[in-house]
């Protein structure tokens, strides 16, 4: 048995996943197959494939390894909740192991099953060990991936603005401030058009950008900018590109507040898992009944926590640490350094 896996692991298993069902295939060490069988994708389903696999392995859940393509989603966590080896594998790297029972290419459940199975006990260094994360991590995770969802959509929204005042209002782009800005935003709410720049009132300039608290450009220089000659349109160009502006804009407000949302929340996870390490319980010196102190007892002095060591690293804020921790915890946890 290779060296990758606990020597008490008995019996593998495979699971090729779907939406609606997940088709399991057990074998033993000597590759003999125990049993196939295909249960539903819901609660009750997950808990049947479970006590299935246990039933015909006759043995603890810690002693079976179960092969998967995907390293997280319900029946991974159903797995690891009850304490199974889970591993995941590459699709790719499945396709490689599919070949060593058929060269055929199309899909077929049972048969990807049996591979999964086969891979683990055949080559378990090719597949991902997964290892149980807490419950602040998983949260990290998401709360990470949904910021950088949003950051992409707001990417893509900026260009698109940025088509628009191009087409029509080029002026704004001279301001010279991000164009998912809030300042922006009013500023354009204020002064949609180049006619609107030529009668609106420098107070009503300087109260946008002072609720901004901007300084490095005043409202003189804003309206000395925005009232430049305008280009010149073909009718009904200027009511298009407003029309599309004025939802684009709603839409880069609302992806602003969620991005904020988001990083408040990725902050307090973060400062939860910063958090002061317990201290050392006190020990007393069996000879003379004296206590010793924590700095005595532990002469490395206060632990760190791995979210305090990598925040410590030059150029790392919340995006990138939460990035790290949640979607690296296997590799920190091990200190892999080439992996990280």
């Amino acid at each position: 048995m290779s060296k990758n896996l606990p020597l008490t692991i008995l019996i593998f298993s495979g699971i090729d996943w779907g939406s609606k069902s997940h088709q399991v295939c057990i074998v033993n060490a000597a590759g003999t197959m125990l049993g196939e069988k295909a249960f539903p994708h819901s609660g009750e389903g997950l808990y049947q494939l479970r006590d299935w696999i246990l039933h015909h392995a006759r043995c603890d859940a810690d002693q079976i390894a179960v092969a998967i393509e995907v390293p997280h989603g319900p029946v991974v966590d159903c797995f690891m909740e009850h304490g199974f080896q889970v591993f995941a594998i590459n699709p790719k790297q499945l396709d490689r192991f599919r070949d060593r029972f058929s060269p055929a290419g199309a899909k077929d459940d049972r048969r990807d099953a049996r591979v999964l199975a086969d891979a683990v006990r055949t080559d378990p260094g090719c597949l991902r060990r997964l290892d149980p994360m807490d419950a602040e991590i998983i949260q990290l995770r998401e709360w990470s991936r949904m910021a950088g969802e949003l950051t992409a959509q707001r990417t893509r929204l900026t260009h698109q603005v940025r088509t628009q005042l191009w087409r029509y209002f080029p002026q704004f782009l001279e301001l010279g401030f991000p164009l998912y800005s809030a300042v922006l935003r009013d500023l354009w709410t204020l002064i949609p058009t180049p006619a609107r720049a030529r009668r609106v009132r420098l107070a009503s300039v300087e109260k946008v950008l002072k609720r901004h608290r901007i300084r490095r450009i005043n409202a003189e220089q804003v309206l000395q900018i925005l009232r430049t000659t305008p280009i010149s349109m073909a009718d009904g160009v200027q009511e298009a590109a407003t029309a599309n502006l004025r939802l684009r804009f709603r839409r880069l407000a609302l992806i602003q507040a969620q991005l904020q949302e988001a990083k408040g929340a990725m902050e307090t996870i973060l400062e939860t898992l910063s958090a002061e390490v317990p201290p050392v319980p006190v020990q007393v010196d069996s000879e003379s009944a004296t206590p010793i102190s924590e700095h005595e007892a532990s002469s490395d002095g206060p632990a760190l926590r791995d979210a305090d060591i990598l925040a410590s690293l030059p150029g790392v804020g919340t995006t990138v640490l939460a990035t790290l921790l949640s979607e690296a915890p296997g590799l920190i946890k091990a200190r892999d350094h080439r992996g990280l």
